[in-house]
């Protein structure tokens, strides 16, 4: 089960990685994008399927960590409700225009742009409450721009929106960007990370022009429902482990993800618990913008403010990434 449409980014990989599992397994994989609500219909359907080994999920951020802060009566526990099976690849986020609209060249350029017209652009995201749309409320606030957001029901449609021009800006998935390299009004202006990518050095870092932004690291694994069999969770833990190692598969994969050191399903356990973590901080930041209709703020401790828990944790990241 995929919780996003088909496309670049986690259907990408999910769909690379069940297509040599089959064979390894001997049993057909079928694959259902069960998209909306950042991925909580997947979720939530996941989390209800028999613990047999024939429904599994391609996890991510939104299902499994932001949802938990942004959402105010979540059905599921991602803790409680699943079964880690492996940990596979970040996500690697980028900055995107299409320049016959907007007539820049770089993150210093756009944020010129943006603070002498406030108001006036906007960017499109994934939908309300995903990695995007949050790594654009942080961009908006550590920048001291005013961009608004349009969101979209997952990353296709709004590249789609793009590449028209109805929307300027972009925060999306690196692979998809790549994926439309041939088109040449568009433009990646920079990788939403503290360093460049080293798949695509050419592509500064957003913290190259805004050295304040820091975004927590995206988690992408597989799932099944609670209450696997141990023998069934370690079968599809080693097959699966093997998947990612091709070089067919890490290839590709690897050109535009950042690939998980360990595959281990304590490595999943643990990049799941830590995401939930340090995500909480930059959730409850963006609850506090003017389009996030439903935070949790019953998650908040009386005594920290939104504000003060993002401020707390600016500095996760780096131990986010060093943990696992």
């Amino acid at each position: 089960v995929i919780p996003f449409p088909p496309g670049p980014g986690l259907d990408f990989v999910a769909r690379m990685v069940g297509d040599k599992l089959s064979g390894a397994l001997g049993q057909p994989v079928v694959y259902d994008n069960r998209t909306g609500a950042n991925g909580r219909i997947a979720a939530e359907y996941v989390a209800r399927a028999a613990p047999d080994g024939y429904t599994l999920m391609a996890a991510a951020t939104s299902t499994h960590a932001t949802n938990v802060h942004l959402v105010k009566n979540l059905s599921y526990d991602p803790t409680k409700n699943f079964t880690p099976i492996i940990a596979s690849v970040e996500t690697i986020g980028c900055i995107v225009i299409n320049q016959t609209v907007l007539p820049v060249n770089s993150v210093a350029e756009l944020v010129e742009y943006a603070k002498k017209n406030p108001g006036k652009l906007s960017y499109g995201s994934s939908g309300v409450g995903s990695f995007f749309h949050l790594a654009g409320e942080l961009f908006n606030q550590k920048a001291g721009v005013q961009i608004n957001h349009v969101p979209y029901r997952g990353s296709v449609s709004a590249f789609t929106d793009l590449i028209g021009g109805h929307v300027p800006i972009n925060f999306t998935q690196l692979s998809q960007a790549l994926a439309y390299g041939e088109n040449k009004n568009l433009k990646i202006l920079a990788v939403l990370e503290t360093v460049r990518f080293s798949k695509t050095p050419h592509i500064p870092s957003v913290t190259e022009s805004v050295p304040s932004f820091r975004m927590p690291a995206t988690w992408n694994g597989i799932v099944g429902p609670a209450g696997m069999p141990e023998p069934l969770v370690e079968r599809l833990n080693a097959e699966i482990g093997k998947v990612l190692a091709m070089p067919e598969i890490n290839c590709p994969v690897a050109a535009s993800f950042s690939l998980r050191n360990s595959c281990s399903r304590t490595a999943c356990c643990a990049c799941k618990v830590i995401a939930v973590a340090t995500w909480f901080a930059k959730c409850c930041n963006a609850a506090c913008s003017s389009d996030v209709k439903y935070p949790s703020r019953r998650l908040f401790p009386a005594s920290i403010t939104p504000r003060h828990s993002f401020f707390v944790a600016t500095g996760m990241n780096i131990a986010e990434r060093g943990a696992v």
